[in-house]
């Protein structure tokens, strides 16, 4: 027991990401993803972009399932402030889950409205994850389709 403490270390805590194909999420802060290892209390960088900066909240300008494969990805601007880069993973992952934009919550999360914060689905996406919930994606004369399905 640590007197109530997780960790004796602390992570980066700006935002979290889903950026390498596995379940659990990442760090993302200033320009950097990390992967926190809560059994070594280490983490570990997995990306760190050169030649692009932060934002005034420590973060690139926009992070998000952009692609469609549901891990996210992330703007940067150049520090010489005359292009945005796109960046994404290219870990290869056996996860498959539908694009995170499909998701109203997520897709709400994009917006701001007042403290800037990371985006969420309206279903936990963890480590534990063994269904998802399918999308509610309907066309016109079509009906909706409610089967689950499995990442």
């Amino acid at each position: 027991m640590r007197d109530g403490k997780v960790s004796a270390t602390t992570p980066s805590v700006n935002f979290r990401i889903w950026w390498d194909g596995d379940k659990a999420s990442e760090l993302l802060d200033l320009t950097h993803v990390e992967k926190w290892d809560p059994a070594t209390e280490t983490a570990t960088r997995l990306f760190d972009p050169a030649g692009v900066v932060s934002g005034a909240r420590n973060a690139t300008p926009f992070y998000g399932d952009l692609v469609g494969d549901w891990r996210e990805e992330i703007l940067a601007e150049t520090a010489d402030h005359t292009a945005l880069r796109l960046y994404t993973t290219a870990e290869p992952t056996r996860t498959r889950v539908y694009t995170l934009a499909h998701n109203p919550a997520y897709r709400l999360g994009w917006t701001v409205r007042g403290y800037l914060q990371s985006t969420y689905t309206d279903y936990y996406l963890g480590t534990e994850t063994r269904r998802i919930p399918a999308p509610l994606v309907t066309t016109p004369g079509a009906t909706p389709s409610a089967r689950p399905t499995t990442p």
